[in-house]
Protein backbone atom coordinates (compact mmCIF):
# COMPACT_ATOMS: atom_id res chain seq x y z
CA UNK A 1 0.00 0.00 0.00
CA UNK A 2 1.56 3.23 -1.16
CA UNK A 3 0.03 5.06 2.13
CA UNK A 4 1.94 2.64 4.24
CA UNK A 5 5.21 2.92 2.47
CA UNK A 6 5.30 6.79 2.51
CA UNK A 7 4.51 6.32 6.56
CA UNK A 8 7.32 4.18 7.58
CA UNK A 9 9.63 6.43 5.05
CA UNK A 10 8.90 9.92 6.43
CA UNK A 11 8.32 11.51 9.88
CA UNK A 12 5.43 13.45 8.69
CA UNK A 13 3.04 12.98 6.23
CA UNK A 14 -0.02 14.98 5.65
CA UNK A 15 -3.24 12.95 3.94
CA UNK A 16 -5.74 14.70 2.18
CA UNK A 17 -8.73 12.63 1.50
CA UNK A 18 -12.73 13.42 1.16
CA UNK A 19 -14.35 12.73 4.83
CA UNK A 20 -15.59 9.29 4.90
CA UNK A 21 -12.63 7.20 3.69
CA UNK A 22 -11.64 5.50 6.18
CA UNK A 23 -8.76 7.64 7.26
CA UNK A 24 -9.93 7.71 11.09
CA UNK A 25 -10.79 4.03 11.72
CA UNK A 26 -8.81 1.68 8.77
CA UNK A 27 -5.87 3.93 9.04
CA UNK A 28 -4.65 3.34 12.60
CA UNK A 29 -5.41 -0.57 12.42
CA UNK A 30 -3.55 -0.78 9.19
CA UNK A 31 -0.58 0.97 11.19
CA UNK A 32 -1.36 -1.47 14.38
CA UNK A 33 -0.81 -4.63 12.06
CA UNK A 34 2.16 -3.23 10.44
CA UNK A 35 3.92 -2.70 13.61
CA UNK A 36 3.41 0.39 15.15
CA UNK A 37 3.22 -0.40 18.82
CA UNK A 38 1.40 3.20 19.74
CA UNK A 39 -1.09 5.15 17.82
CA UNK A 40 -2.66 8.21 19.20
CA UNK A 41 -5.54 9.61 17.02
CA UNK A 42 -6.90 13.13 18.20
CA UNK A 43 -10.51 14.46 17.48
CA UNK A 44 -11.10 18.26 18.21
CA UNK A 45 -14.75 16.71 20.13
CA UNK A 46 -14.90 14.62 22.83
CA UNK A 47 -18.05 12.09 21.60
CA UNK A 48 -15.90 11.54 18.42
CA UNK A 49 -13.11 9.47 20.25
CA UNK A 50 -15.89 7.21 21.88
CA UNK A 51 -18.07 6.75 18.78
CA UNK A 52 -14.42 6.16 16.79
CA UNK A 53 -13.11 3.86 19.14
CA UNK A 54 -16.81 1.83 19.55
CA UNK A 55 -16.42 1.57 15.96
CA UNK A 56 -13.09 0.28 15.14
CA UNK A 57 -13.41 -1.76 18.31
CA UNK A 58 -16.89 -3.69 16.65
CA UNK A 59 -14.64 -4.76 13.54
CA UNK A 60 -11.45 -5.65 15.56
CA UNK A 61 -12.44 -6.43 19.22
CA UNK A 62 -9.74 -4.60 21.76
CA UNK A 63 -7.60 -2.83 19.93
CA UNK A 64 -9.09 0.66 21.13
CA UNK A 65 -9.38 2.80 23.78
CA UNK A 66 -10.54 6.29 24.35
CA UNK A 67 -9.37 9.36 26.44
CA UNK A 68 -11.22 13.08 27.11
CA UNK A 69 -10.39 15.45 29.94
CA UNK A 70 -11.59 13.67 33.14
CA UNK A 71 -12.71 10.39 31.51
CA UNK A 72 -10.87 7.51 29.75
CA UNK A 73 -11.86 3.41 28.74
CA UNK A 74 -8.90 1.42 28.14
CA UNK A 75 -6.65 3.76 27.28
CA UNK A 76 -4.05 1.58 27.86
CA UNK A 77 -4.74 -0.20 24.07
CA UNK A 78 -2.55 0.02 20.71
CA UNK A 79 -4.49 2.61 19.37
CA UNK A 80 -6.32 5.27 21.44
CA UNK A 81 -8.71 8.35 20.58
CA UNK A 82 -8.62 11.43 22.72
CA UNK A 83 -9.27 15.35 21.85
CA UNK A 84 -6.59 17.57 20.60
CA UNK A 85 -6.77 19.54 23.79
CA UNK A 86 -5.84 16.66 26.12
CA UNK A 87 -2.79 15.87 23.93
CA UNK A 88 -2.05 19.72 23.79
CA UNK A 89 -1.91 19.04 27.89
CA UNK A 90 0.25 15.89 27.52
CA UNK A 91 2.64 17.92 25.03
CA UNK A 92 2.79 20.87 27.19
CA UNK A 93 3.01 19.13 30.70
CA UNK A 94 3.78 15.66 30.69
CA UNK A 95 6.58 15.98 28.22
CA UNK A 96 8.95 13.66 30.49
CA UNK A 97 6.59 10.49 30.67
CA UNK A 98 5.72 10.93 26.64
CA UNK A 99 9.44 10.56 26.02
CA UNK A 100 9.68 7.73 27.68
CA UNK A 101 6.57 5.89 26.18
CA UNK A 102 8.17 6.42 22.92
CA UNK A 103 11.25 5.45 23.42
CA UNK A 104 10.13 2.02 24.71
CA UNK A 105 8.55 1.37 21.08
CA UNK A 106 10.15 -0.25 18.73
CA UNK A 107 8.86 0.09 15.54
CA UNK A 108 7.52 4.07 15.83
CA UNK A 109 5.42 5.91 18.39
CA UNK A 110 2.48 7.42 15.97
CA UNK A 111 0.71 10.91 16.75
CA UNK A 112 -2.19 10.81 14.25
CA UNK A 113 -3.44 14.61 14.74
CA UNK A 114 -6.74 14.45 12.47
CA UNK A 115 -9.52 17.41 11.53
CA UNK A 116 -6.51 19.71 10.99
CA UNK A 117 -8.80 21.49 8.54
CA UNK A 118 -10.57 22.80 11.60
CA UNK A 119 -7.33 24.57 12.39
CA UNK A 120 -8.71 25.17 16.18
CA UNK A 121 -6.25 26.22 18.59
CA UNK A 122 -5.59 23.03 20.10
CA UNK A 123 -4.97 21.64 16.74
CA UNK A 124 -2.69 24.25 16.05
CA UNK A 125 -0.87 24.43 19.22
CA UNK A 126 -0.49 20.15 19.08
CA UNK A 127 1.12 20.55 15.56
CA UNK A 128 3.49 23.27 16.76
CA UNK A 129 4.44 21.59 20.31
CA UNK A 130 5.16 18.60 17.93
CA UNK A 131 7.63 20.38 15.27
CA UNK A 132 9.02 21.72 18.56
CA UNK A 133 9.74 18.64 19.61
CA UNK A 134 11.23 17.33 16.46
CA UNK A 135 13.44 20.74 16.39
CA UNK A 136 14.79 20.52 20.05
CA UNK A 137 15.08 16.14 19.99
CA UNK A 138 16.27 15.78 16.49
CA UNK A 139 16.98 11.84 17.70
CA UNK A 140 13.24 11.72 17.56
CA UNK A 141 13.05 11.71 13.61
CA UNK A 142 13.37 8.04 13.71
CA UNK A 143 11.39 7.24 17.30
CA UNK A 144 7.49 9.01 16.04
CA UNK A 145 5.53 9.21 12.96
CA UNK A 146 3.08 12.05 12.54
CA UNK A 147 0.03 11.88 10.40
CA UNK A 148 -1.50 15.11 9.39
CA UNK A 149 -5.34 14.35 8.16
CA UNK A 150 -7.05 17.34 6.19
CA UNK A 151 -10.08 16.89 4.64
CA UNK A 152 -9.19 19.99 1.93
CA UNK A 153 -6.34 20.57 -0.34
CA UNK A 154 -4.57 23.02 1.82
CA UNK A 155 -2.12 21.42 3.50
CA UNK A 156 0.75 24.33 3.20
CA UNK A 157 0.45 25.28 6.55
CA UNK A 158 1.70 21.69 7.65
CA UNK A 159 4.94 21.90 4.92
CA UNK A 160 5.58 25.19 6.13
CA UNK A 161 5.94 24.05 9.83
CA UNK A 162 7.51 20.74 9.28
CA UNK A 163 9.53 21.14 5.99
CA UNK A 164 12.39 23.22 7.63
CA UNK A 165 12.98 20.85 10.43
CA UNK A 166 16.60 19.53 9.80
CA UNK A 167 16.49 15.52 9.64
CA UNK A 168 12.62 15.62 8.95
CA UNK A 169 11.70 13.82 5.90
CA UNK A 170 8.45 14.96 5.04
CA UNK A 171 5.77 13.62 2.42
CA UNK A 172 2.57 14.11 1.20
CA UNK A 173 -0.22 11.85 0.37
CA UNK A 174 -3.41 13.27 -2.01
CA UNK A 175 -6.36 11.00 -2.59
CA UNK A 176 -8.02 12.16 -5.56
CA UNK A 177 -11.66 12.62 -5.42
CA UNK A 178 -13.88 10.02 -7.66
CA UNK A 179 -17.35 11.45 -6.39
CA UNK A 180 -19.56 13.42 -8.16
CA UNK A 181 -19.79 17.27 -7.41
CA UNK A 182 -22.98 18.87 -6.66
CA UNK A 183 -23.44 22.91 -7.32
CA UNK A 184 -23.94 24.71 -3.47
CA UNK A 185 -25.81 28.07 -2.88
CA UNK A 186 -24.66 29.82 0.23
CA UNK A 187 -26.83 31.58 2.31
CA UNK A 188 -25.85 34.09 4.98
CA UNK A 189 -28.30 34.89 7.59
CA UNK A 190 -28.17 37.04 10.70
CA UNK A 191 -31.66 35.10 12.30
CA UNK A 192 -31.21 32.80 15.40
CA UNK A 193 -30.93 28.77 14.31
CA UNK A 194 -33.58 28.03 15.91
CA UNK A 195 -35.75 30.78 14.47
CA UNK A 196 -34.71 29.45 10.92
CA UNK A 197 -35.84 25.88 11.69
CA UNK A 198 -39.15 27.25 12.71
CA UNK A 199 -39.16 29.23 9.45
CA UNK A 200 -38.05 26.70 7.11
CA UNK A 201 -39.56 23.54 9.12
CA UNK A 202 -43.00 23.62 6.88
CA UNK A 203 -41.34 23.97 3.83
CA UNK A 204 -39.86 20.31 4.24
CA UNK A 205 -41.34 17.32 2.42
CA UNK A 206 -42.11 13.88 3.20
CA UNK A 207 -39.08 12.18 4.10
CA UNK A 208 -36.54 15.19 4.23
CA UNK A 209 -34.70 16.22 7.20
CA UNK A 210 -32.59 19.34 8.23
CA UNK A 211 -29.18 19.66 9.92
CA UNK A 212 -27.89 21.64 12.21
CA UNK A 213 -24.52 22.14 13.79
CA UNK A 214 -23.78 23.58 17.24
CA UNK A 215 -20.71 23.99 19.45
CA UNK A 216 -21.16 21.46 22.30
CA UNK A 217 -23.35 18.70 23.37
CA UNK A 218 -24.85 21.27 25.63
CA UNK A 219 -26.07 23.52 23.12
CA UNK A 220 -27.57 20.72 21.39
CA UNK A 221 -29.58 19.85 24.11
CA UNK A 222 -30.88 23.38 25.15
CA UNK A 223 -31.77 24.14 21.62
CA UNK A 224 -33.85 20.45 21.72
CA UNK A 225 -35.72 21.91 24.47
CA UNK A 226 -36.12 25.51 23.68
CA UNK A 227 -37.32 24.03 20.34
CA UNK A 228 -39.63 21.71 22.06
CA UNK A 229 -41.39 24.60 24.11
CA UNK A 230 -41.22 26.98 21.31
CA UNK A 231 -42.84 25.44 18.41
CA UNK A 232 -45.60 23.31 20.99
CA UNK A 233 -43.99 19.84 20.13
CA UNK A 234 -44.97 20.56 16.81
CA UNK A 235 -41.46 20.13 15.35
CA UNK A 236 -39.52 16.65 15.80
CA UNK A 237 -36.01 17.13 16.89
CA UNK A 238 -33.37 15.12 18.41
Amino acid sequence: MDLLRKVAQNTVIVISTLTGSGKSTMLPALLMANGYEKIIVTQPRRLPCQLLSNHVNSKIAGITGWAVSGIQCSADSPIIYLTDGLLKEYLLFNEKLLLKRINKTKKGFVFFIDEVHERSINIDLCLALLARLLSTKPQLTTKIKIIISWATLDIAVSRNLFHPIKHCQFEEFILPTMNRLYNMTKHVSDENVLDLVQTLYPTLRSGEKMLCFFKSTLEVMQSIKLLKDMGNNTIDSW
